[in-house]
């Protein structure tokens, strides 16, 4: 049950992390996994601030 709670809550999470002043939240996301390496297509539409193509 916990799982799923906490999968519920992830488009809330998102929300937060796109207040200006949650620049942390974004900036700390960046690199932590594959998905959110600095150079995917998941940086790049998410935040293209801190996208950063490969190469």
């Amino acid at each position: 049950m916990a799982t799923t709670a906490f999968q519920g809550m992830a488009p809330k999470r998102l929300q937060d992390q796109d207040r200006p002043e949650n620049e942390h939240m974004r900036v700390g996301k960046v690199n932590s996994c594959y998905a959110f390496a600095e150079h995917r297509e998941v940086v790049a539409k998410l935040w293209p601030a801190l996208y950063r193509p490969k190469g």
